[in-house]
């Protein structure tokens, strides 16, 4: 106990004084954190992001939003339309993600944002966002 505080005292006065001081523990002990935190928070091996975004509208206004992309490895993503949460769907081990959920949409831009948080942190680890605009109903016909 003593020992702790001797050693906290002296290294809190080392970097008052600008000296560069630290005991062997002290390393030894944050360079087996570091060590320990690396292999448990993988990197993303891709950014996030949509490959493929597709909206088939129906009659009654509620359609099928289908989209897909890659996403940090084996973690849930958050998908929100318009500031509203839509699904939460977990990559694949390689990254893949794919979602199909009904969703009424009309002509205006819509917001979509795909967001994953850190396991450990719970802090936003990755983020896309993008708008879309769909024609207006009909538009395609003659």
């Amino acid at each position: 106990m003593i020992g702790n505080k001797l050693m906290t005292w002296t290294a809190t006065f080392a970097i008052v004084l600008g000296v560069s001081y630290f005991a062997p523990a002290m390393i030894a002990g944050v360079e087996q954190a570091v060590a320990e935190e690396a292999t448990e928070t993988p990197h993303p091996t891709s950014p996030l992001k949509a490959k493929s975004v597709e909206y088939v509208d129906v009659v009654d206004g509620t359609g099928t939003l289908k989209m897909s992309g890659i996403a940090i490895p084996s973690k849930e993503l958050y998908v929100y339309v318009d500031d509203k949460p839509l699904v939460r769907v977990v990559s694949s081990a390689d990254g893949k993600w794919s979602v199909e959920e009904k969703v009424p949409l009309d002509d205006n831009v819509h917001k979509v944002r795909l967001e994953q948080f850190d396991d450990k942190t719970r802090m936003l680890a990755a983020r896309a966002m993008f708008s879309m605009k769909l024609p207006k109903p009909g538009a395609d016909k003659p």
